[in-house]
């Protein structure tokens, strides 16, 4: 466990390295997917690998959490992260953060039902936090939190994303 004067240590660190060479700050994710027969899919990101899947009553075999866990987790567990980081940098005691994230959607969209669409209708988010500091610190702490989210802000803009699409016959040739 990293206790919180430990943390503020850490994040100093790179903080100070950061402003000496900002490309430090900068970096690349690369997560592959493999997918054969079925629904089942293996995500792979250098050591880790997950699989996801879905229910049994859409043709999955439900061997892992659907995509929507893991975009959900993705955005409250950097929340979460984030508001211990921005807490021990400020010397704001919490000692502990529960989240809920809940998502409305409307299925006939992803079955492509003509006018529907397959984004996600709405979401709701709660935050608990337990700290002796009073409420409009935390609400403080979190709003400065949350400016500086990278899975929080992607999931509420609109981001730039290209594709590159390529078909090949399984033998690695065209």
């Amino acid at each position: 466990m990293t206790d919180q004067p430990t943390l503020k240590t850490k994040l100093s660190r790179i903080v100070q390295a950061f402003e000496a060479k900002p490309a430090l700050a900068r970096s690349t994710d690369v997560t592959s997917l493999r997918m054969g027969d079925g629904l089942a899919c293996i995500a792979t990101q250098g050591d880790w690998s997950h699989t996801i899947d879905m229910p049994t009553t859409i043709g999955g075999t439900a061997t892992g959490p659907t995509p929507g866990f893991f975009g959900r987790a993705s955005v409250i567990s950097c929340m979460a992260i984030g508001i211990k980081l921005a807490a021990a940098r400020d010397d704001i005691e919490i000692a502990g953060i529960k989240i809920d994230i809940e998502t409305d959607w409307d299925d006939r969209g992803l079955m492509g039902f003509e006018g529907v669409d397959a984004g996600c209708q709405a979401t709701r988010i709660g935050i608990e936090i337990i700290s002796p500091h009073p409420q409009d610190v935390i609400e403080a702490l979190v709003a400065k939190a949350l400016d500086r989210d990278p899975w929080y802000l992607s999931y509420i803009r609109a981001l730039e994303v290209s594709m590159a699409i390529r078909v090949h016959d399984g033998t690695g040739r065209r």
